[in-house]
């Protein structure tokens, strides 16, 4: 601190006097108070901050204590500041705030007091030094708190001639005073937010709907890093083409409630969360997601591939970021497809006793039927009439010219069954008459689960069939 006072000693011997020097005669002091500027120095921040923060600054308010001002005269204010590891002068030399020129090497920050700057008594000049915050500053750490030191001198203060100390324990050694001619603050730095999006793989639940299941898969959404972040969650399906995605909902874990997302569209990003959530350091999100969707019969692609069109995939990410997961997959379940088969053993002449259609049921899906009723539908044409009985697990009954075959056998993908229908013949046939038959049902969601008319089907499509079979009057 500056000296309050100064004391000057003097002492006479000699001259062949025996009192002196030892005598209190012969001795004399006085003591003058000392007028001089006393500069104290207090350094703040805009802390905490966060790796990255464009606005980090630390400030350097520079007082008088004294009565006597402190002006630059012919003896410089001087403020010396040593910035701690990661924190990094950000300017191009010089660095001229308010009254002050600054200048650093390395993390050596130097500021001289310009324009016969005056600090008069109990007033004060401040200092702005803008810094960079770096991961350096973390020590590996998501947070860490950092000391930076400062020095003054100068401007007519005495203290250690005028010059500034090095800042840190040297200084505090000369003067421990708080506030005095040394500074310090502590800053706790935080690591930038770190959002990673993780999911589940989907399960499934049938509807009891055919063909139809809810597909739930959790999402998460993680914050690894050092301070709070915020975050837009979407998810993208990539469905198979062949797939229809009915509806979906999203609910937080912690809640019972579900929001009804829009329809969900392959290939399309629908928003899941709302917009700019806030998510604490350290805190992780989950939300259950469940997606309604139908199998149908030309669906090939049920394994997952990792990708979009394979399996029940979906991409979730954080909107406007990298932060995206698409690894939780699963293959899509199965769905049986009927096709259906239809022979007979003719030509058949009028009133033959073995006359009959053979009809090959076969599942052409990527599962087995799951034991609901299939049935087969077959329209006799004029002239036949066909006998109601059982055949390898099938029931058939007969309403006229109409023929209904039910069986609840389970059919695995790939196999057939057969059903034999006995058939009487009569002159009304004569000709080349053609039948025609459709299945439908057993897990199979092709028209609802039921069988289309007879006939009616697409070219191609195997849920109908039909036989022509030459009938011959008796005597032909």
């Amino acid at each position: 601190a500056a000296a309050p006072s100064v004391t000057n000693n003097a002492q006479a011997y000699g001259g062949g006097d025996p009192l002196c020097p030892m005598d209190a005669s012969c001795k004399s002091s006085i003591t003058t108070v000392v007028n001089a500027p006393d500069l104290h120095i207090v350094k703040t921040d805009n802390g905490p901050w966060v790796v990255g923060q464009a606005d980090a600054a630390y400030t350097l308010t520079v007082n008088n204590s004294s009565a006597i001002a402190a002006s630059v005269g012919e003896i410089l204010i001087n403020v010396k500041d040593v910035m701690p590891p990661g924190i990094e002068p950000k300017w191009t030399d010089p660095l001229v705030s308010a009254n002050w020129s600054c200048s650093f090497v390395g993390r050596s920050v130097t500021c001289h007091s310009i324009n016969d700057l005056v600090i008069g008594a109990s007033l004060s000049s401040s200092i702005t030094l803008p810094v960079t915050v770096t991961t350096a500053a973390l020590g590996g750490g998501l947070n860490a708190d950092v000391t930076n030191h400062a020095s003054v001198s100068g401007g007519g203060d005495p203290f250690n001639d005028g010059d500034a100390p090095d800042p840190g324990a040297n200084c505090w050694s000369l003067d421990p005073k708080d506030p005095g001619h040394c500074a310090q603050k502590i800053t706790r730095i935080f690591a930038l937010a770190d959002l990673v999006v993780s999911k589940s793989n989907p399960t499934f639940t049938a509807t009891g709907v055919a063909g139809q299941y809810v597909a739930t898969y959790q999402i998460d959404v993680t914050n690894l890093g050092g301070s709070d972040g915020n975050y837009t969650l979407s998810d993208t399906p990539g469905f198979p083409a062949d797939v229809v995605l009915n509806s979906w909902t999203a609910r937080l874990s912690t809640s019972s409630s579900a929001t009804t997302l829009t329809t969900p569209v392959n290939g399309v990003a629908t928003q899941i969360s709302a917009a700019n959530e806030l998510l604490p350091a350290g805190a992780t999100h989950s939300y259950v997601i469940a997606l309604t969707f139908s199998m149908q019969a030309g669906v090939t692609q049920v394994a997952c591939t990792g990708s979009a069109g394979g399996g029940a995939f979906n991409a979730a990410s954080i909107v406007g970021t990298n932060a995206m997961d698409a690894s939780g997959c699963a293959a899509l379940p199965g769905v049986p497809s009927l096709g259906l088969v239809k022979t007979s053993n003719g030509p058949w002449t009028v009133d033959q006793p073995d006359a009959k259609y053979t009809l090959t049921v076969t599942n052409n899906g990527t599962a087995s039927t799951n034991g609901s009723v299939m049935t087969v539908t077959d329209n006799m044409p004029t002239g036949l009439t066909a006998t109601a009985g059982s055949s390898n697990g099938w029931t058939c009954a007969v309403a006229g010219q109409q023929v209904t075959c039910t069986s609840t056998s389970v059919l695995a993908a790939g196999a057939p069954s057969v059903i034999e229908l006995p058939v009487k013949v009569t002159a009304a046939a004569v000709g080349n008459p053609s039948n025609m038959a459709s299945v439908g049902g057993g897990g199979d969601p092709y028209n609802g689960g039921n069988p289309p008319v007879p006939g009616s089907c697409a070219a191609g499509d195997l849920h109908c069939a039909s036989v022509p079979t030459k009938v011959n009057a008796l005597g032909d």
